[in-house]
């Protein structure tokens, strides 16, 4: 359902793509919270937030786009498309400029993903924790360590990504940014490569997994700069840089909020959509999406400790607008009807004028009677 605006030819056309992106991800909240009605995404930016006497309405001039303020937040970079967004954002903003100040006075950075042969019969759990055993151990492995000290790394940042396809079933692997001294030559990160994986295949083998030689770890510099590898990083990228496509069948694999949106399509693979991300999200529960090796953050001009995610996601935008305060009332309204995102629409424009005209048409429909959906729009 939609709110109308000034008369029947008067239209909130205030869309960017930041609005439009914002808006997918309102939606895939709200399957979010259907499929696990359980867990804090169900309540993410649904309940104004413990000593708070209204609901905001924000406007954010630099992406020409809106928000929401004094909300509870889930603060799950796994589950919930808005909190995600936000975190992997923010995540971002902080490691892009801190990795490319490292290479630009003249140390390296090293990018490497690692993963194992898996089949449709994996359970994620099972299989991530594996992989997750299998570098815990490479970590403390004295081969590892010689070829640490050989290729002078000092430390790592590493983070999680996650997808599913129809051959393979769930594809976890892990990415690492290896900080060196020095920027290496192609012939020794080649060298580097060859060797790592020796080590990393025999402790696979060890655990009763093995992986494809040339596969199992890839090493890359990071030519120019970090920021676009880091943009691959975590379940986020295509909710915050581009809106998500539709999953298809096939053998590409299929991020897993991807899965969430075709959960809710309809298709016939819906219901299976569903039933992945619901183990999905018992499998990433508690996980960290970006770990730091001790004292790598300080290397790097970072502050000590890292924010938590749920700090990040409820964290205001110094350059938010207020443009609205709702109250209680009408905020329970606005989320028993589902009409976040058309709020957000009207608050686009940046104008609270019209922000005021949406709520008093919403109040007057439901003083009416007459509020139901498909029966006023903007």
């Amino acid at each position: 359902m939609q709110v109308s605006a000034l008369g029947n030819n008067t239209k909130f056309a205030h869309k960017s793509k930041a609005s439009e992106r914002r808006a997918v991800r309102y939606r895939l909240q709200e399957q979010a919270a259907r499929l696990l009605p359980g867990e804090r995404v169900a309540m993410c930016m649904h309940r104004i937030a413990p000593g708070k006497q209204a609901a905001q309405v924000l406007f954010y001039p630099s992406t020409k786009s809106a928000g929401f303020g004094n909300l509870l937040t889930c603060g799950s970079v796994w589950v919930c498309p808005v909190c995600s967004a936000k975190i992997t954002q923010r995540r971002r903003d902080e490691l892009a400029p801190a990795l490319n100040n490292w290479q630009a006075s003249g140390g390296g950075l090293l990018m490497a993903a690692f993963t194992l042969r898996h089949s449709r019969s994996d359970e994620l759990a099972n299989i991530r924790g594996i992989l997750a055993a299998v570098l815990r151990e490479l970590s403390h492995h004295r081969s590892f360590l010689t070829l640490k000290k050989t290729y002078k790394v000092i430390g790592y940042i590493a983070a999680s990504e996650i997808t599913w396809n129809e051959a393979g079933g769930w594809h976890p692997h892990r990415h690492y940014c290896f900080i060196t001294e020095r920027q290496l030559t192609d012939e020794e990160i080649a060298a580097f490569e060859r060797q790592l994986t020796a080590v990393y295949i025999g402790i696979l083998e060890k655990h009763g997994r093995d992986a494809l030689d040339g596969v199992a770890v890839k090493l890359q510099a990071a030519a120019g700069g970090a920021s676009e590898y880091l943009m691959k990083w975590g379940i986020a990228e295509e909710l915050t840089k581009q809106p998500i496509k539709k999953a298809r069948s096939g053998s590409g694999g299929f991020s897993p909020f991807q899965l969430l949106e075709d959960s809710a399509s309809g298709s016939e693979t819906a219901k299976r959509s569903a039933a992945l991300f619901v183990e999905y999200s018992a499998a990433m529960k508690g996980a960290h999406q970006v770990q730091y090796s001790r004292g790598i953050r300080e290397v790097l001009g970072l502050s000590n400790k890292a924010a938590g995610d749920c700090v990040l996601a409820a964290e205001a935008q110094p350059e938010a607008i207020l443009l609205a305060e709702i109250d209680r009332e009408t905020w329970r309204l606005i989320i028993a009807r589902h009409l976040r995102v058309e709020l957000l629409a009207a608050a686009a424009s940046g104008s609270s004028l019209q922000v005021a005209i949406w709520l008093s048409r919403l109040r007057g429909a439901q003083g009416s009677g007459s509020l139901s959906p498909g029966e006023i729009e903007i």
